[in-house]
Order: structure tokens, then C-alpha cells, then sequence
């Protein structure tokens, strides 16, 4: 039996309620269900979305960002008629399935706020489903729903958004020694609603906006944040350094209004170096990885053009500064490491004025989160470190390009292409110093 046979049953009727009755006498309700709500990595934008955005030739970021601001409208027109929006989930089964074969139905549904979840999902969701107001179900049915909410309700002030191997984890740990200042996680973990891996990947996407608990998780550290729960005297900010490298995550995260995004850039072949060190030795082979034969085994089974286009997410950055730059404009924060570890005084009171507290007095600010060492090895073959730089030659200029357009302070050690391997204090072997402070 296909979905639309199986419930429109006609010979039945509702049990009379306020939520029933009022979602059949206003149209508003169901005009304003049934729209997508989430999207796969990579997956294209409805075309009705695109047509109504006239954006076609937008690059796939802007699409998305267009797109979580017209499933926001929704929900705001839902909520002007007295509506609340949830997200709905049918488990299918033999008796019950969909036309294309799937397992599941999802849509959203906006519903009269008398409504309760159970009533959307026995009552409601199949009228929406099927566009029609007296379907009634031939049994009970099963399912999840949730109540959604919207990014914009998200209280963030500031996001660190990367990039990885650059010193996040420091900038982080230094920002939280001011009293005025929160993270969402405070076991200091990456924060994972926007990010990769994050906590609304849906099946097969990503939601286009997120649940009500969703949202006072991070604003108040529970899924329902009460009258004394919201803190509103701290800056609240968020750490994902994968984060700038995901553009459903930025798209979304842009929406929200007045939010700073920060990011750390440093040299595209020590973020290489870094990745394939962790890769070989962060759950195994240490006594390996003591040696500094990485590089050497690595390259007897490649070449470095080779590594360099299978590892680009880890070392990309130029476009990905770019995008900040055209999502958030004068909200976007960049700073290369050097200007963290060299001056990091002057990044710090930059950052406060920006997020809106008062630098303090007499704070110290440390590294976190090194390791020293030969490490793979690199630093000791010549000739492949200088493989590497020529490889990634054309992302060494575009960010000389990029930190030029936006003044930042001269970078010498960008200028003149210097790695980790002309700092000595990085080689010392005993600086081992991991999700710890270093001096």
C-alpha cells in the first residue's frame, strides 16, 4: 500500500480538540508545513529555493546561507499565526511505506501552539504529508518529532572557527582566564552544533535550523533554559577549529546577528606536517614516531604532489579566508599564528575590544597544546621540505594576497617562507606539552 492509500482513510474521525480544530480552520498552518529541512553535504538546493532567491549562480556557500534564511522566514511566518514548527520523523514499515521506497518520511510541520508532540505526530503530520485535512492514520503510527527553534536565537557573541594547528587551542584557553567570558563547552572540547560530526546531522543531511533544546544547550547548558539560567553579563563563544573548513556551518552560524568569527592561519606546510604526524602517532607506533622516520616512510610510498592534493582540507586556507570574509565582512577576525606567538598581547586586546569586555590587568597569556621534536622528520630532509613549499607555492601568495587586502601587520616569516624548522625552540624534543600549558 502506497503512503497517500494508506492514509486517507475516510471512514474515520478525529477526537475533537483545540489543536485539531484550530489547524484544519486556519489554511496558514499547513501552508507554511511541509518544506525541506535539511540538506546532504553537497546536496543542491531545491530549485523552487533557488528561483525565489534569484540565486542560480551563487556559489554553493551563498546558496546555503540563502537557504537557512528562507527556512527561518518560514518558521517566523509560522510563529505570527499562532503556529509552533516541528520537525517530523515517520518510522515506516511493510504496510506503511513511501512511494520512493525510503524507510522514513521527514517534513516539518507547523502546528497551533495548543498542539502537543504526540498530536503532531499521530494527528497532524499525516495531514501535512498528504496535503489533505482529513486523512486520518489506518493505525498508530511511530515516529520522532521535536519543536525547532532558529539560529538566529543562538546568543554567541564570538566563534573560533579555526584553523586547526594554528593555536586555537591556546586562543581559547587565554580568552577563558576573563571573567567576562564563556565558552559553550566547559570541558574545553570542540563544540560540535555547526561542525562536522555535530549533534543535528540528521539522517541523510543536515538540519536547516535547529531544535529548541539545541538552542538553549548553548545558550544555557540545558535543553530548557529558565528566567535565571541565561547569564547575559559573559560574552558566550564557541570553539570548533574544523569549523571554517564546513560551509553549512559557516552558512548557518552567519545568520546569527553581531557574531564574531576568529581565525588563526599559519604555514600551509607545517599544518601538512602536523596532520601526518598525528595521523602516524597519536594512537599508535610512539616509538616510531620518536624516531623521525615518518617523512621517509610516507614518501617511499608517494610523491609529494601527491600528499599535498590528498591532504588540501588540512592545509587550505586562502579560500576558506576568503569565504569568512564574504559571509560575516567586518565580523571576520583572521590573525596568522606568528602574530599569537610573537605579539600575542596585541592580538588579545584587539580581540577583547571586539568581543566587547575590558582587557584585564596583568593576565599572562601561554601555549597550549605543542609538540616539539623532529616529529616526522621533515625538518631533516631538505629537500623534500623544499618539495613541499614549491608544491604549495600558489596558497603561500594568495595568503600573502589575502593578509595584504586586509592590512594585516607584515608577516616576515610568511614573506620569507620560514616553517617551523627555523625555529629552534620548536625542534627542542622536550617540548611535549598536549592538551596542557607549555611553559
Amino acid at each position: 500500500m502506497s503512503i497517500r492509500g494508506a492514509l486517507l482513510v475516510w471512514a474515520h474521525f478525529l477526537p475533537s480538540s483545540a489543536c485539531i480544530t484550530e489547524f484544519k480552520t486556519n489554511p496558514d498552518f499547513l501552508d507554511y508545513s511541509g518544506y525541506a529541512f535539511k540538506v546532504a553535504r553537497g546536496e543542491a538546493i531545491p530549485e523552487q529555493v533557488k528561483e525565489f532567491f534569484y540565486m542560480r549562480h551563487d556559489p554553493y556557500v551563498i546558496q546555503l546561507t540563502k537557504y537557512a534564511m528562507f527556512t527561518h522566514q518560514m518558521l517566523t511566518a509560522c510563529w505570527a499565526v499562532g503556529g509552533r514548527v516541528w520537525e517530523v520523523r515517520l518510522m515506516l514499515n511493510q504496510t506503511l511505506h513511501a512511494d520512493d521506497g525510503s524507510e522514513g518520511l521527514h517534513t516539518t510541520a507547523c502546528a497551533p501552539r495548543s498542539c502537543r508532540g504526540h498530536q503532531v505526530l499521530q494527528h497532524i503530520a499525516l495531514k501535512v504529508i498528504t496535503r489533505d485535512f482529513d486523512a486520518v492514520a489506518p493505525g498508530r503510527l511511530r515516529g520522532v518529532v521535536r519543536p525547532l527553534s532558529s539560529w538566529r536565537f543562538v546568543k554567541l557573541r564570538f566563534a573560533i572557527v579555526g584553523m586547526g594547528g594554528c593555536g586555537t587551542t591556546s586562543l581559547q584557553k587565554n580568552l577563558k582566564q576573563h571573567a567576562d567570558i564563556r565558552f559553550t563547552r566547559r570541558d574545553d572540547k570542540e563544540e560540535t552544533l555547526f561542525a562536522p560530526g555535530y549533534s543535528h546531522e540528521y539522517t541523510g543531511g543536515f538540519r536547516m535550523l535547529p531544535t529548541e533544546a539545541q538552542v538553549n544547550n548553548i545558550n544555557c547548558g540545558k535543553p530548557r533554559c529558565g528566567p535565571n539560567d541565561l547569564d547575559a553579563t559573559k560574552k558566550l563563544g564557541l570553539k570548533n577549529y574544523m569549523l571554517y573548513n564546513f560551509d553549512f556551518g559557516l552558512a548557518t552560524l552567519s545568520l546569527i546577528d553581531d557574531v564574531i568569527v576568529i581565525a588563526l592561519v599559519c604555514d600551509p606546510v607545517d599544518r601538512l606536517e602536523k596532520v601526518m604526524f598525528w595521523s602516524y602517532c597519536q594512537f599508535s607506533n610512539t616509538s616510531r614516531c620518536g624516531k623521525g622516520v615518518i617523512i621517509d616512510e610516507i614518501m617511499k610510498q608517494t610523491t609529494v604532489a601527491a600528499v599535498v592534493q590528498q591532504q588540501r582540507d588540512h592545509w587550505v586556507a586562502a579560500e576558506r579566508i576568503n569565504i569568512l570574509y564574504t559571509l560575516f565582512r567586518e565580523r571576520a577576525i583572521v590573525a596568522h599564528q606568528s602574530l599569537l606567538r610573537d605579539r600575542p598581547e596585541l592580538l588579545y586586546r584587539l580581540l577583547f575590544r571586539r568581543i566587547g569586555v575590558a582587557p584585564p590587568a596583568g593576565i599572562q597569556y601561554h601555549r597550549y597544546n605543542s609538540v616539539g621534536g623532529d616529529r616526522t622528520g621533515l625538518c631533516r630532509r631538505k629537500k623534500v621540505l623544499a618539495e613541499f613549499q614549491a608544491e604549495l607555492e600558489p596558497e603561500y601568495q594568495q595568503l600573502e594576497a589575502v593578509f595584504r587586502d586586509m592590512r594585516h601587520p607584515a608577516i616576515p616569516e610568511l614573506e620569507m617562507r620560514q616553517t617551523r624548522c627555523n625555529r629552534p625552540r620548536e625542534l627542542r624534543r622536550s617540548r611535549r606539552c598536549i592538551n596542557r600549558r607549555c611553559e
